[in-house]
């Protein structure tokens, strides 16, 4: 499930496709993550992340309509946020 399936053929160059699953290919890119975390957004607010390098879940739901303003930015600041909680 969470081995790029697509190759070079997904629209964003630091991410795959897997089996149901967006899977991190590249350290390189705007969003905190490690290479081989891989999650699934959904379209009413659900959203989550595992990051097996980090030993890290992030589950957020949003009860929302598709589309509502504001939610993808709500999801990525609760994901920087539980990056930014990792203690070294």
């Amino acid at each position: 499930m969470t081995v790029n399936q697509v190759a070079s053929r997904y629209p964003d160059e630091n991410y795959g496709w897997g089996f149901g699953v967006e899977i991190r290919t590249s350290p390189a890119g705007s969003k905190l993550g490690s290479v081989g975390s891989y999650g699934w957004n959904g379209g009413t607010g659900t959203l989550f992340v595992a990051d097996p390098s980090e030993r890290l879940i992030v589950i957020v739901f949003v009860p929302t309509t598709p589309g509502t303003p504001g939610v993808d930015a709500l999801r990525d600041a609760f994901v920087n946020a539980a990056y930014q909680a990792i203690l070294r």
